[in-house]
């Protein structure tokens, strides 16, 4: 889809941030799901759930599909230039590009995503693949959540989270993620235990949908706070 930025443009730097991912085999498209950019050490990452790229529920290890497809490869979704940078009234549109998970498909072998260096793929349902920002990509779409803001707010119980994403795949716009607004629904410092495991996390209650799985999640905060009061991770 093409589009031109309307006359006020995109009122939240945070729906700049996500971007919708699709999981493919050989068969075609499998499932959706969200991602997003993490720049660390100078490079840049595509971070998102481990079952977005692996297929298999995190806990059991059970293939989600029912058919028993498995991704081999995920196209992601992002926002890119339609024409050259000489055209003043050029558009920009989400385009669909192939990355690689495996360094060879067929078999499912050499793995190209990283685990948590200590969690791994077992205790942490996150991954990330590097993944440098290309030329023909908008300055202003997809920024690194990390570099967003530099304000560390406190994470409290009953405050309001939000998970800005792309539930069943929908979006507005010309590729613009929906929010959905959560509540902290445990203390974020302490670990929880799921089906007998103590995990680093914490719960929100909200009505989340599949496809949202990878989506970022930013806490907000109303009122005053000082030093002593604890903040995010």
């Amino acid at each position: 889809m093409r589009s031109l930025m309307p006359e006020n443009g995109i009122r939240s730097t945070y729906s700049q941030a996500p971007f919708k991912i699709s999981a493919h085999d050989f068969g075609g498209q499998i499932s959706t799901g969200t991602a997003f950019h993490y720049l660390h050490n100078g490079q840049r990452f595509i971070v998102t759930n481990w079952h977005n790229l692996t297929g298999r529920n995190f806990f059991s290890r059970k293939n989600l599909n029912t058919l028993g497809r498995t991704p081999l490869w995920v196209g992601i979704h992002t926002a890119v230039w339609l024409a050259p940078p000489t055209d003043l009234n050029r558009a920009f549109g989400i385009e669909r590009r192939r990355i690689e998970i495996y360094g060879d498909p067929e078999a499912q072998l050499d793995q190209l995503w990283l685990e948590h260096p200590e969690l791994g793929g077992q205790g942490c349902d996150v991954v990330a693949i590097p993944h440098p920002k290309p030329d023909e990509e908008p300055e202003f779409m997809h920024n690194s959540v990390n570099l967003i803001s530099k304000f560390r707010v406190p994470v409290l119980p009953g405050e309001v989270a939000f998970v800005i994403g792309f539930p069943r795949g929908l979006h507005t716009g010309f590729g613009l993620p929906l929010w959905k607004s959560t509540f902290i629904a445990s203390e974020p410092h302490y670990d929880v235990e799921i089906e007998e495991r103590l995990l680093p996390a914490f719960f929100l209650d909200g009505y989340t949908r599949e496809g949202m799985s990878g989506s970022p999640v930013f806490a907000r905060y109303r009122g005053m706070w000082t030093s002593r009061t604890p903040t995010n991770r």
